[in-house]
This record gives structure tokens, C-alpha cells and sequence, in this order.
């Protein structure tokens, strides 16, 4: 789409993180979204034939619309459950609680790619055993998924995929 490789340049310090493409209706009623999240921080970017035309944000356990734009509540609200489903804020917030002593931050690169990072004076091979073991139980979803986690001073690191 050249609304999209324009929107893409404009945009030439941030890393491409997450595009969903949503589709509502269908004929010639047919909507099409593409829904992108640069950091993981921010809200999320809704695009219509390539412009930029609105941004989302959770804010409270409610999608809020944080620029002007021309959708309505119902289809905030359909774009926001569509993105809810997906899970991309369900696992880091799950392993972030889930391990709360030993996890400083849990960062979405895709939804395939995490990194985690971890406290300061924690046992990192005690707890390098622990999400190896447990990590498959947190996360429900049906595609692999990655993680890299690092100590607190990122001098040791594992990697482990979940199937």
C-alpha cells in the first residue's frame, strides 16, 4: 500500500514492532484496518488505506481514542476488543506478575518475541530453572513463542522458545 510505505517513512526512528490487519463487513461493506504498535508503551495506530486516521490506548481497562479522529464509540470499541484478543498485553503483564520478585520488565518485540529482564540480586540460575519449567503454563496462545532473558546487567542471558 503507498499509504503505508509513506506512513512507514515519516515514521524513520521507530523499529516496526506489531501490524494486525482487521476486517469488519463484508461485499462491498468490506472495512479494512491495519492496526500498528510501535512500542509497547504507546497506544496503538489505526490506519485506513494506509493514512493514519486514529490512536488507541488502554487506559483503566477502557480504549480511549487519543487524537481526534472520525471513528465512532462502536467501532473503538469493536478495534480495541479485536486487539484485546490477540493477547499482546495478557503475557507480558501475566510472567511480570506471575514472577513480581525476580522481574524488573517484560518487553513485546512481536507477538512472537519477548525480552525479559530481571532484577538485581536475584538468583538468576535458580530462576532461569523456574521459567523454564513454568513459562509454558503462562502462556495460551497457538503460535511459538520467544524469550530472551537477561539478568539485571544483561552480562547473562538463555533463550527459550514455548510451542
Amino acid at each position: 500500500m503507498q499509504g503505508l510505505d509513506k506512513y512507514r517513512k515519516e515514521l524513520p526512528t521507530l523499529t516496526m514492532k506489531v501490524i494486525l490487519n482487521y476486517v469488519i463487513g463484508q461485499g462491498k461493506a468490506v472495512e479494512t484496518y491495519q492496526l500498528v504498535n510501535y512500542l509497547e508503551s504507546e497506544g496503538w495506530h489505526v490506519l485506513s488505506g494506509g493514512y493514519l486516521i486514529g490512536r488507541l490506548q488502554k487506559v483503566n481497562n477502557a480504549w480511549l481514542s487519543t487524537i481526534p479522529n472520525s471513528l465512532n464509540q462502536k467501532r473503538l470499541f469493536e478495534i480495541g476488543s479485536f486487539i484485546d484478543a490477540q493477547n499482546f498485553d495478557h503475557i507480558s503483564l501475566k510472567i511480570k506478575n506471575h514472577w513480581a520478585t525476580y522481574i524488573q520488565e517484560v518487553i513485546m518485540q512481536s507477538d512472537s518475541a519477548y525480552l525479559v529482564i530481571c532484577l538485581k540480586n536475584i538468583n538468576f540460575g535458580r530462576f532461569k530453572l523456574l521459567f523454564i519449567s513454568f513459562i509454558g503454563d503462562l502462556v495460551e496462545v497457538p503460535w511459538p513463542v520467544g524469550f530472551k532473558v537477561y539478568n539485571s546487567d544483561f552480562s547473562d542471558e538463555f533463550l527459550i522458545e514455548v510451542k
